[in-house]
């Protein structure tokens, strides 16, 4: 038994030994970590790299060095000639890795002539790189050409997806390949195309070429058609063997290149370009000529689009190009034929308008199809309130009217209505309130009146709503949007301008046009529920603030106030640096500043410096006293009271403020010009090392008729001007609860009626004056009287 145990112990050691060097009679080459690992099961190529266990392998040599070696051997040199074939040794290089070059690609099918593919050399094909006939079978065939070292574990990997989902994922196990001159040719198994309405369209592929140790050789991003007929394909391979057969005689003419003069060379290819360029297209402009000019439009707008196949070329989900259905199904008469002209029927009287449920209808979130995700020819259904795709006779909105029976559908951005899968458009006067729902208008002279309305409005469940005072949406922590809005939509000029779409029709900055959508539908008398979601409006504030402010994350509503003017002003400024947000906000300071510098390099001779500018600003920062640190008699926190009036004296050009940095400064501040609307903000919040504190301090603070002049020295006016400084409150932000968790809710003031309201997020209720001045007020937005 003893020796038996040393026995096993010795052929270990043997073993173990035999890891590290190489015996005289085998090839070594070490077995990657992949080979070992990888199973057909695993879904995707990218994981095969991550494994659980990493082998020590030992040291990886030429393919050289492996012939060279036991050359006296005549066994073992018979056996790698069995293997390798008959490799040139002086052809082979020092290389450790392989080198696998792809020569060719082409597609075979018992129906037609093969098509050759073009191989691009970044990988991506421009445009469609072939098109497949419907219920076909196929093969895919390639050489490739192997150099330096044996390559093992050659494999083709292809992933097909048809607007964003996966549709299929192909892994072929190609073998292992030695070195040599001649090309490998391999044919994969023949395969059939899917067949059906919902088979034919777009698709984008990504193709592979690895081995063993994921080492990648060719990979290609690539788009392909799924049609009725080859025709398409039929042009597109006469392309790809035109170009093929042009880049072999580029390289041909390579050696004569370095002894002809590169002049007369560089006419030749032109030459050959031009025949190459009249092959393909002989009888119609080339692909290329359709580029210039590409136009994106919606296909009730033909006269715009630049014909291809009788269809329309749009951007699809993933970049690449798409096809507009037409309303029929038979335009695969020529690759570049003729846009057909086609006439829409319209008609008075529908059936199906009856089955039009307002109930569902919900416009205020982004105009994207539900099943391909993309925004352009939008339509909702007008009888489930599904956003759909196009209307032609293979797109998401015509199967849906066929497969739910659901048969009237609106444009999201030309606003008509048709009847589907008949395809004429309805002109009816009964739908104009949908219209008006979609996109709220809005005459001058409902702008002006639009402070003197005391009616009701009534939603389509009943509730009763006031235009202008609807509650808005927290789609996940954005009350601090909410409040925002709420508060700018009592400033008389801003709201009137973003009421007519014309004032700013010339931006083409998406949040002020989503600034204005979501204004008119706060404003609208005709809606169809008595709230608004602000969901487009967000959006376009994440990407404009590169996510600063997003959904799901808690902010300060000053932040985003100064953010959103200062972003609303760049937007909308014109040559002389002014816009509506400046008219109504910006008012000046004078700042005298003094600090103390060294006059002669030495820190023990410093001089008061006092410097005095004047800066523009859209609100002011006022200061809270710090709260007491003991408690009263009654063992409670004493939340102290201060009048807005002490506070505001920070600004009467005599109080000192102290600033440490960026350096130690003493400043005082005086009004120079006040602003229409005076924006003021209590700085509740202050962080130290460890966390965030907020002041409860109480402001008193009048609702109407802010005297500032008795308070604060003011500029004299100009001879014929009357000094402004009398304002009242039509805001007022509040926060509730801790420091960084709370909500936000906020008073406004309806004019028509000067009533008050408390919003917070979708609940709207009358209060009294009274309680807006007990809040503990965070920002507010006070109107000068005129």
């Amino acid at each position: 038994m003893g020796d038996g145990k040393d026995e096993k112990k010795e052929g270990g050691e043997v073993s173990e030994k035999n890891k590290c060097e190489p015996s005289a009679g085998r090839m070594v080459r070490p077995p990657s970590d992949s080979s070992l690992c990888v199973t057909e099961d695993e879904e995707d190529d990218d994981d095969d790299d991550e494994l659980a266990k990493k082998i020590a392998l030992g040291p990886q040599c030429t393919l050289k060095e492996h012939i060279q070696k036991d050359a006296d051997d005549e066994s073992l040199r018979r056996w790698k000639e069995q293997l390798l074939g008959a490799v040139d040794v002086n052809a082979v290089g020092e290389s450790l890795e392989p080198e696998v070059k792809i020569l060719s690609l082409a597609i075979k099918s018992p129906d037609r002539s093969d098509i050759f593919l073009p191989i691009p050399e970044d990988g991506k094909p421009k445009g469609l790189w072939f098109t497949l006939k419907e219920g076909s079978k196929y093969s895919l065939e390639f050489t490739f050409q192997v150099s330096n070292n044996i390559v093992s574990g050659f494999k083709y990997t292809n992933t097909v997806w048809k607007t964003a989902v996966k549709v299929d994922s192909t892994k072929e196990m190609l073998g292992t390949f030695s070195p040599q001159l001649e090309p490998y040719t391999h044919v994969l198994p023949e395969d059939t195309t899917p067949s059906g309405m919902f088979a034919r369209g777009t698709y984008s592929a990504r193709s592979k070429f690895l081995d063993d140790d994921n080492t990648c050789y060719l990979e290609i991003n690539y788009t392909f058609d799924i049609r009725k007929d080859w025709a398409a394909a039929c042009a597109l391979s006469l392309s790809a063997k035109f170009s093929e057969r042009f880049e072999l005689e580029a390289k041909r003419m390579g050696s004569k290149r370095e002894r002809e003069d590169n002049e007369g060379e560089g006419e030749l290819l032109k030459s050959k370009r031009q025949n190459v360029s009249e092959l393909e297209s002989p009888d119609s402009s080339p692909p290329a000529s359709l580029l210039p000019g590409f136009h994106y439009g919606d296909e009730d707008e033909e006269e715009r689009k630049a014909p291809v196949n009788g269809k329309e070329l749009v951007a699809g989900l993933n970049g690449a190009p798409v096809e507009e259905e037409e309303e029929d199904d038979d335009g695969e008469q020529g690759l570049y034929q003729g846009h057909r002209s086609r006439e829409i029927e319209i008609r008075r009287d529908c059936p199906y308008l009856d089955a039009v449920n307002r109930q569902v209808l919900d416009f205020d979130f982004e105009k994207f199809c539900s099943l391909s995700l993309s925004n352009l020819n939008v339509y909702a259904c007008l009888v489930c309130g599904k956003y759909y795709q196009g209307r032609g006779r293979k797109s998401h909105a015509y199967t849906h009217s066929l497969e739910a029976g659901h048969h009237v559908f609106i444009n999201l951005r030309t606003e008509k209505v048709y009847c589907l899968p008949d395809g004429y458009e309805i002109s009816d006067p009964s739908l104009d309130d949908i219209r008006h729902v979609l996109n709220p208008r809005f005459t001058e002279e409902q702008v002006e009146q639009i402070d003197k309305n005391k009616q009701w409005s009534r939603a389509l469940d009943g509730s009763d709503y006031l235009p202008g005072m609807v509650g808005l949406n927290n789609i996940k922590e954005t009350d601090f949007v909410n409040v925002t809005i709420q508060s700018l939509m009592r400033v008389t000029p801003l709201r009137n301008f973003f009421l007519i779409p014309k004032n700013y029709q010339h931006c083409k900055s998406p949040l002020v046009h989503r600034f204005g959508e979501l204004t008119r539908k706060i404003w609208h008398a005709r809606n169809f529920k008595g709230q608004v979601s602000p969901h487009e409006f967000l959006q376009a504030v994440m990407k404009a603030s590169k996510k600063r402010f997003r959904i799901g994350a808690q902010s300060d509503p000053v932040e985003f106030m100064s953010w959103m003017l200062n972003t609303l002003h760049r937007d909308l400024k014109t040559k002389k640096n002014t816009s509506i947000i400046y008219d109504c906000f910006q008012g000046e300071l004078e700042v005298v500043k003094e600090s103390y510098e060294n006059t002669d390099g030495e820190t023990e001779h410093r001089s008061l410096v006092t410097t005095t500018s004047r800066m523009p600003f859209l609100m002011l920062g006022l200061d809270l006293p710090p709260p007491p640190l003991f408690k009263d008699v009654m063992e409670k926190n004493i939340i102290p009271q201060v009048p807005l009036f002490n506070i505001l004296k920070k600004f009467d050009g005599e109080t000192v403020t102290e600033v440490v940095r960026p350096r130690i400064e003493r400043k005082r501040f005086r009004i120079t010009r006040l602003p229409r609307y005076l924006i003021l903000h209590m700085q509740r919040f202050t962080k130290n090392n460890f966390f965030v504190e907020k002041n409860p301090t109480l402001v008193n603070f009048p609702v109407k008729n802010l005297e500032l002049r008795d308070y604060i020295p003011l500029p004299t006016p100009n001879e014929n001007e009357r000094l402004r400084s009398k304002y009242d409150l039509i805001g007022n932000i509040v926060h509730d609860g801790k420091p960084g968790e709370g909500s936000y809710r906020v008073f406004v003031q309806r004019k028509s009626e000067e009533l008050w309201y408390e919003m917070q997020d979708l609940h709207v209720s009358e209060t009294l004056p009274q309680m807006v001045a007990l809040s503990e007020a965070y920002m507010q937005i006070y109107e000068q009287q005129q």
